[in-house]
């Protein structure tokens, strides 16, 4: 690989600085022992190869640049991000807030980049190494597979308890089915709205509108609100 400039441009949560500690390990053939499932703390390295634009801003991007943007295009996990960055970063929000900031958040793919859709991270992963060849224009190192590898493995917990937490429990709303959810944090709670009610503005008014306050402990909590 060429020591040449990469630009990689992302939202907060959709993995930005693991994708540079991919392009950094696999232009310097480093090997990384210990890898957490946060992944602001990058491997050394000597150059300032790669330009960063983050969060992602289509002005700043530069088309001369090598770019790379990481996003999530199954509809499923489009609050995933903002449940990383809950879970690693501690944030706390009331739902009723939440659901005001992102009932109709996208994280769209852009025109002037290389997109790499994270969602084969974790469920089509010989795709996603694939995508990451394809954009890198080589073969990946034995180290760069097991980077990969070890990331993907610390973060699986993050992704199944998602599903769990959040999908299923929009899943229920949506059925009408009753589900206790009494062990969820507001942030939790507030994404499981978010998800249910994604672009729908006039259920989100209705909604803010009638919901009373009070602490939401299962789906008809969120369901009696919407009439």
């Amino acid at each position: 690989m060429d020591s040449k400039s990469y630009t990689v441009t992302w939202e907060p949560g959709a993995f930005g600085h693991f994708l540079q500690s991919i392009i950094i390990i696999q232009n310097y053939k480093l090997d990384i022992q210990q890898v957490q499932s946060h992944s602001h703390l990058l491997p050394p390295y000597k150059n300032n190869l790669i330009n960063i634009v983050h969060p992602y801003d289509s002005k700043l991007v530069a088309e001369a640049h090598n770019i790379i943007k990481p996003y999530f295009a199954n509809n499923n996990l489009r609050f995933f991000p903002k449940y990383l960055n809950y879970i690693k970063y501690g944030q706390s929000q009331k739902p009723i807030e939440l659901l005001k900031l992102y009932w109709n958040y996208k994280d769209l793919a852009c025109e002037k980049s290389f997109n790499i859709d994270m969602t084969n991270l974790f469920t089509n992963l010989n795709l996603f190494l694939k995508d990451i060849e394809d954009y890198l224009n080589e073969k990946l190192s034995r180290n760069t597979i097991a980077f990969i590898n070890q990331k993907r493995s610390t973060n699986l917990v993050h992704f199944t308890n998602f599903n769990e937490k959040i999908l299923h429990t929009s899943s229920c709303c949506k059925s009408k089915t009753y589900k206790d959810i009494i062990g969820c944090t507001d942030y939790e709670i507030g994404l499981i709205l978010c998800d249910y009610f994604q672009d729908d503005v006039v259920n989100v008014n209705k909604f803010i509108q009638n919901y009373d306050g009070n602490k939401i402990l299962n789906t008809t909590d969120i369901i009696k609100h919407e009439n």
